[in-house]
């Protein structure tokens, strides 16, 4: 298990989870001496990094100085100690704005390399139609792997579940039940469950509308390509009549062993004899998954209201990010056992995210997230007329580490929230470590 000896004394604990499971580990301390700690104890051990940096300017939840050269610097020192944490495999994920992502782009590559570029995911989230030019909205993910040339050789594809596959092949299981082992009746009954239900589905889905003989639910391809770009044109027998079926046009798609293997497997829908043109079965349960596409539209008050539920009436934190959003892309990125950092932790999203997955699918994957407990540029202001200053228990309750990272955290494992009241939303059987860097 990661930091299995331990650099940073512990301050708290959560024991929720099986014993034997992971323990989350939420650091608080300055991001680069922790790093540096990490990288020391345990080098190249960390799957998959995710991190939303301060932008410039002051417009984010924290006060920073529009600073393009510090914020840089700043940046790249904590990029090369990332780099060095990374497996061989691992991937590194820097959400980054409008305004910055030239200036990230230049960075990162000078880091990674701009061989190890995997992808720009971009992120449209809600418009303002007062906006000169155009709406904006526009967030980015760009994403490095430490050697795309090693995720290459190891095969590495990023997939994710076709939505409401699992529906659809319910519903051919049940015509198939319902017919008693009738194909044609089987997809007469799968058909007429599709009747107003295609707008629902991904493109594509709506096309398997067949359940065959064995009461597997499939859609029609053909088994022509151009001619020239295939395996020629050669005989291929009807089952029946046991003469040549008229092609497609174009060449085969295959050569005829690859035909003759289909035929055996029952992946070529043959017509009542040779006269009809055959077509290729493409099974449902072997397409469950498909390749993700870069861009996505999603609200992001989402992630707002999910954190008001668990601070009702505050606003602890702007713009936090959509710990499904993060969901999404980790399940993705990283296999269920996977070791997630994140050191610009705030409120705590990616921890949350982590946590749903497992809980989703029963991984393994632990975070790792390091904090400062920076308090808010306007709070700051707040407490010092009243006469606060850092160090002091009223100011530092203010932080964001002791009042929202933590307690969000607390309150999605516990299911109790800060005042006492109960959670009422998804409560994740996990444990977590709560430690303190010197």
């Amino acid at each position: 298990m990661f930091l299995a000896s331990q650099p940073f004394p512990r301050t708290a604990s959560i024991r929720r989870g099986d014993p034997a499971a992971p323990v989350h580990l939420v650091i608080e301390g300055d991001n680069l001496s922790v790093l540096e700690r990490l990288v020391e104890f345990q080098p190249a051990s960390v799957d998959l990094i995710y991190i939303d940096p301060p932008y410039n300017g002051t417009s984010r939840h924290l006060g920073y100085r529009d600073d393009h050269a510090e914020w840089e610097e700043n940046l790249r020192a904590r990029l090369v100690i990332a780099r060095q944490l990374l497996t061989r495999l691992g991937v590194i994920v820097i959400a980054v704005d409008d305004s910055e992502i030239g200036r990230l782009r230049v960075l990162a590559d000078a880091v990674f390399g701009n061989r190890n570029l995997l992808t720009t995911l971009i992120h449209q989230g809600d418009v303002n139609s007062g906006r000169r030019f155009t709406g904006g909205g526009v967030d980015y993910m760009v994403v490095y792997g430490r050697s795309k040339q090693s995720m290459m050789d190891a095969d590495v594809r990023w997939r994710e579940p076709k939505v409401g596959v699992d529906k659809i092949l319910k519903a051919g299981a049940k015509a198939w039940a319902q017919s008693k082992g009738s194909a044609d009746q089987a997809t007469t009954l799968l058909r007429k469950w599709w009747t107003g239900r295609k707008y629902k589905f991904s493109g594509g889905l709506g096309e398997y509308t067949r359940v065959d003989e064995d009461g597997r639910v499939f859609r029609i391809g053909t088994l022509g390509v151009p001619a020239g770009r295939g395996s020629g044109r050669y005989d291929l027998l009807h089952p029946s009549t046991r003469r040549p079926v008229v092609p497609p046009p174009g060449d085969w798609v295959g050569p005829p062993r690859t035909l003759h293997a289909y035929v055996e497997q029952g992946r070529i829908l043959f017509g009542p004899d040779e006269t009809t043109t055959p077509w290729r079965k493409l099974f449902l349960d072997e397409q469950l998954d498909e390749v993700p596409v870069p861009t996505f539209n999603l609200s992001r008050s989402e992630g707002t209201k999910h954190l008001n539920r668990i601070f009702p009436g505050e606003t602890r934190f702007a713009h936090p990010k959509d710990h499904r959003v993060l969901a999404r892309w980790f399940r993705i990125m990283a296999g269920p056992d996977a070791t997630i950092l994140d050191f610009y932790a705030g409120s705590g999203t990616t921890a949350e995210a982590v946590m749903t997955l497992n809980a989703e699918d029963g991984g393994t994957r632990r975070a790792i997230l390091i904090t400062n407990n920076e308090v808010p540029a306007a709070k700051q202001k707040t407490l010092r007329a009243a006469g606060s200053e850092p160090g002091d228990d009223a100011w530092e309750a203010h932080g964001v580490f002791r009042s929202v990272c933590r307690p969000r955290l607390e309150t999605i494992v516990t299911g109790v929230r800060e005042d006492g009241s109960a959670y009422i939303g998804p409560v994740y059987s996990e444990n977590v470590d709560f430690l303190r860097a010197p």
